[in-house]
């Protein structure tokens, strides 16, 4: 299920303007927004109304750091529309994840879920670093949340 950010865009607007973040988060298509990473992972990983975690938010840096691509939930490639609140391209340039939803989630270094991958639990934050498991760095391609 998907959220419009138009719902909840007075409640951020005043959190993002505590933030100092854009007024505004820009949407994409495919069921998912962002919002760049600055002091707080409250604004990126919560729900606004409710306060409990319903995300999956995927940094461009390791220890979820600098710009962040959240994904509520479905089956997406990482096309050339997909970005992160930076600008730059989501496909193969992510470093570090947080499953902050109630499912499991499986991440993929090549689309439609081929190649190396990953499963992330509920609650569960990782660097990509090739280690025990994990996809390496800067090679993410395909995400599948749960519902």
């Amino acid at each position: 299920m998907y959220r419009a950010i138009d719902q909840y865009s007075q409640v951020i607007d005043v959190l993002l303007s505590a933030l100092y973040l854009p007024r505004r988060c820009p949407r994409r298509s495919g069921g998912m927004f962002v919002l760049m990473k600055y002091t707080t992972e409250a604004v990126a990983s919560t729900d606004v109304e409710s306060g409990e975690p319903v995300r999956v938010c995927i940094y461009q840096d390791v220890n979820l750091t600098v710009s962040v691509l959240i994904v509520y939930s479905g089956v997406h490639n990482f096309l050339p529309g997909w970005h992160f609140y930076n600008g730059h391209a989501a496909n193969d340039a992510a470093s570090s994840i947080i499953n902050n939803t109630g499912s499991d989630v499986r991440v993929t270094a090549d689309f439609n879920a081929q190649g190396a991958s990953t499963w992330l639990l509920s609650g569960q934050r990782i660097n990509f670093d090739g280690l025990g498991g994990r996809l390496k760095n800067d090679t993410m391609s395909f995400i599948r949340v749960a519902s």
